[in-house]
């Protein structure tokens, strides 16, 4: 019969390995990490900027504030500029503090928030960018080839990137330089392409990004777009054209078919060169 007290040591030994196990795993995980997510909210811009760049407004829509609808506010003298902040009290979801440290009004504010009862900070942002902006062609140039008869013998697919962090994912846009311009520019234009013929293993790639409409907060009176083509040899990229296309008081669909018809002809004028 074993003695208890050896037992004893043996099973606090035991836990004492499992202890050390679990501290020396739990260097091996980051120290910090980033979630971003996007959503695609049709109203007018002034209007979805009002319910997160004004503090007393969060309480509308947070899930917090939905838990508990009796938890205990407060709030700095001014809600909407640098070094605003709010504050809450609740039994289920804790105290907290969130205060502004960045605001471009209209598009962006920064914050950090603080949780002392897990002593812990973090900081984070609300980016509104319209998506609207993102593309522009919408579809219209896969339509477009699509129509034509034995499509199905060289069309691989297409796709519809409409926000920064569909570009990013599926055709591989460099997020930072495509945020400088929003998503508007050749070279975003340029990489698309590219990331078609990954995407689908094509040989050749189009791709379009511009303004559908008029956008007076980036200085756009007139719809526009960027169109580019790539082109794959041997497994390489070579050089295949890109440009810009106009649509001067053109209506949101009436630019779209514009740039898709002559993404077309370009296409079109492309292939005829390459083949001779």
């Amino acid at each position: 019969m074993r003695h208890p007290m050896k037992l004893l040591l043996k099973l606090l030994g035991g836990l004492a390995v499992l202890v050390l196990l679990a501290v020396a795993v739990s260097f091996l995980f980051p120290q910090t990490y980033r979630v971003e997510r996007t959503t695609v909210i049709n109203a007018r811009s002034d209007v979805v900027f009002a319910q997160f760049g004004d503090l007393k407004a969060w309480k509308n829509w947070t899930a917090w504030h939905e838990r508990d609808p009796a938890m205990k506010l407060s709030f700095s003298e001014s809600t909407t500029n640098v070094g605003a902040w709010s504050a809450w009290e609740s039994k289920s979801e804790g105290n907290g503090k969130m205060t502004l440290t960045a605001v471009e009004p209209g598009r962006k504010v920064a914050y950090k928030l603080e949780f002392p009862d897990m002593n812990m900070i973090s900081s984070g942002t609300m980016d509104l960018q319209p998506a609207d902006k993102e593309s522009l062609t919408c579809g219209h140039v896969q339509a477009r080839v699509g129509e034509i008869s034995g499509a199905s013998n060289f069309f691989l697919g297409g796709i519809t990137a409409y926000t920064l962090d569909e570009k990013v994912r599926h055709l591989q846009v460099e997020r930072r330089a495509a945020r400088r311009v929003n998503s508007v520019s050749a070279g975003v234009a340029e990489q698309m392409a590219r990331g078609v013929c990954a995407l689908f293993g094509s040989d050749l790639g189009v791709a379009t990004t511009g303004y559908a409409e008029p956008s007076p907060d980036e200085g756009v009176a007139d719809p526009f777009a960027w169109w580019a083509l790539a082109r794959r040899r041997r497994g390489k990229f070579v050089a295949a054209p890109s440009g810009r296309v106009e649509c001067p008081g053109a209506t949101r669909i009436d630019a779209q078919r514009m740039v898709a018809a002559a993404v077309l002809v370009e296409l079109i004028a492309y292939l005829r060169e390459i083949r001779g």
